[in-house]
């Protein structure tokens, strides 16, 4: 090899020598630092009080596995307090001061929902995006993000009447939209389980466990709607069945009766 050739050589690898970044002192360039390659979670904050704390507990528990960025309405922060919020999470982005970059979804694995509140819920379920909270989850949707929320303080539980139905066609709704929705107790493993399909999503209300045997058969106002999404208009009720006041309601309001096995 002549001297021409090595000197050429030798004026490439300066070349690209200089292009690394500088070196700290007595540190790694930045390229040697590691990663962070947990997967990140956009946790949005809004008022609903129901299971909060339980929630607060499980995103706690996430940050092990996935870097979270927090962000709350102007209620959850003056219901809970921003440092208790900021607590469960890796760092905040201030949606009451700059609700414009609070309304990013890019770069985010995942929405998460710890405390939906009622006014939340019920402005996503109609498209409604004049707050940063629910403009995010309309972004998060439309962008294929993962969505997953707390329904803690939007579920009527048991209760009757047309407010609770109102409530459950939100939940029902958002399910639709593909938003998965679980319990505040639950939260860790509805995030860890954020790889199921779309078309999956939790129901908004927690699944009926099957009868064991021997055990009388509970009809609730779940089985109820699912019914009246499949287009029934009976139900078939064996002669130990136990029919729910809601249920006989919510029966009523869908025009489905209740026919027993011996009456056929």
């Amino acid at each position: 090899m002549d001297e021409a050739t090595i000197r050429r050589i030798v004026d490439l690898c300066v070349r690209e020598i200089r292009k690394l970044p500088p070196r700290e002192p007595g540190g790694a360039c930045e390229s040697e630092r590691p990663c962070d390659a947990r997967p990140k979670l956009l946790a949005v904050f809004t008022g609903g009080m129901k299971g909060a704390e339980a929630a607060l507990t499980e995103l706690e528990g996430l940050r092990k596995n996935y870097r979270i960025t927090g962000a709350a309405s102007a209620s959850a922060i003056r219901m809970f307090g921003k440092d208790r919020l900021a607590a469960a999470a890796d760092e905040w982005i201030d949606g009451t001061e700059n609700p414009a970059e609070a309304c990013g979804v890019d770069g985010f694995d995942a929405v998460v929902f710890p405390t939906l509140s009622q006014n939340t819920a019920a402005k996503a379920a109609w498209g409604i995006r004049d707050g940063f909270a629910c403009e995010l989850m309309a972004s998060a949707l439309l962008a294929g993000r993962r969505v997953v929320a707390a329904r803690d303080s939007v579920c009527p539980g048991r209760a009757g009447g047309a407010y609770a139905g109102m409530l459950r066609t939100i939940l029902e709704r958002l399910v639709a939209f593909g938003v998965g929705l679980c319990d505040a107790n639950d939260l860790g493993a509805a995030v860890r389980g954020c790889s199921a399909p779309a078309s999956a999503p939790v129901s908004p209300e927690p699944p009926r466990k099957p009868a064991a045997k021997g055990k009388k058969t509970v009809i609730t106002a779940s089985v109820v709607q699912d019914a009246a999404r499949a287009g029934k208009t009976e139900i078939t009720l064996d002669a130990a069945a136990i029919l729910t006041p809601l249920a006989r309601d919510e029966a009523r309001e869908r025009g489905i009766r209740f026919v027993r096995s011996d009456e056929k």
